[in-house]
């Protein structure tokens, strides 16, 4: 049985949020993505996978996972949610963040970082192109899709719920007119299958993951809708800017062994982390942004300006400074991503 953290894909433990809450697990759809998107990339190898016998760490991709993460661990496509409190460990093997908000931090934690940015839920398309309509069109109007933890914010005529089957709730967002919502990754696959978006400021969530998302797309100061109807009033978001051959080349393919085929190389360069380097990182976000930020990008850049000035106080880190144990259901500072 998949515990609450992470299941076996080809002998290889990818971490994926899904407690158990009363008897039932959560089953948040973006959160049981990073699996099956994992599964899917192993399965189009030549020959039958099995894990690389020099790997005992674990896998992260898609979600707000950093801080599960511990020592050893290698990071495709995952990012910091903003809510909790998190100090990495000394040791991760990073290929590619969620976007460069979330590189920031990590290159002020002292990490090698490179700028290969990416959700893995946008090959959901490129996957699956099955989920789409046979109609070649939207079946249906606008819906919105809200974060778990606001389900009833949003009128049931227009509303899919996150919780369930992710191909489902996928196979509704593809074949849609309109997507919006509080959803970080109800926008996410949106734009994987080219479907018009607009999110809805959650009333719940830090914005961080949002304009991290937004920004490893190309698209900063956006705004962000207070209901339904105002999105609908907005309009789109502009057209995602998305290099997912980079994204590609970066999955740890060499996590696998294959019969009759070397494992590629997939781990890109990155610079040496450290204050200096994150420091250069939130001076490009600060321009790209312009003199005029969104709240959401203002609460977001403050955060990160927090970390470095923590990262310039501390002490440099030995080379075997040990992490600590990840944050469980049953240790403070957990919070769901």
């Amino acid at each position: 049985m998949p515990s609450d953290l992470f299941e076996d894909v080809s002998g290889v433990g990818c971490l994926r949020w899904n407690p158990d809450r009363d008897g039932r697990r959560v089953s948040n759809f973006g959160d049981l993505l990073g699996p099956r998107i994992v599964e899917a990339l192993v399965r189009r190898r030549p020959a039958a996978a099995d894990p690389a016998p020099a790997f005992r760490g674990r896998l992260l991709t898609v979600g707000s996972v950093l801080h599960f993460a511990t020592a050893g661990d290698v990071v495709w496509g995952s990012g910091l949610n903003g809510k909790v409190a998190t100090e990495l460990p000394a040791v991760l093997d990073v290929r590619a963040l969620r976007g460069p908000f979330t590189r920031c931090a990590v290159l002020a934690a002292g990490l090698d970082a490179p700028a290969v940015h990416g959700d893995p839920a946008l090959l959901a398309a490129e996957l699956w192109p099955e989920l789409r309509p046979a109609s070649g069109g939207p079946d249906r109007g606008p819906i919105a899709v809200p974060n778990l933890h606001e389900i009833e914010r949003f009128d049931e005529a227009v509303r899919v719920s996150p919780i369930g089957d992710p191909f489902e709730v996928m196979r509704e967002i593809a074949g849609a007119e309109f997507v919006t919502g509080s959803s970080l990754h109800g926008v996410i696959l949106a734009d994987a299958f080219g479907i018009p978006s607009r999110p809805v400021r959650s009333e719940v969530e830090h914005p961080f993951k949002y304009v991290d998302y937004y920004a490893s797309t190309g698209r900063y100061n956006v705004e962000f809708a207070s209901s339904f109807e105002h999105a609908l009033e907005l309009g789109p978001v502009p057209v995602p800017e998305i290099d997912l051959d980079a994204l590609v080349r970066a999955f740890p393919a060499d996590l696998w062994t294959h019969d009759g085929q070397p494992a590629p190389e997939s781990s890109p360069a990155g610079g040496r982390g450290g204050p200096d380097e994150a420091g250069e990182a939130l001076g490009r976000l600060r321009e790209r942004i312009g003199g005029r930020p969104t709240p959401e990008e203002s609460v977001s850049l403050a955060l990160l300006e927090e970390r470095l000035r923590e990262a310039s106080a501390r002490p440099p880190a030995g080379p075997l400074a040990e992490a600590r144990p990840p944050a469980t259901p049953e240790r403070p500072g957990y919070a769901g991503p």
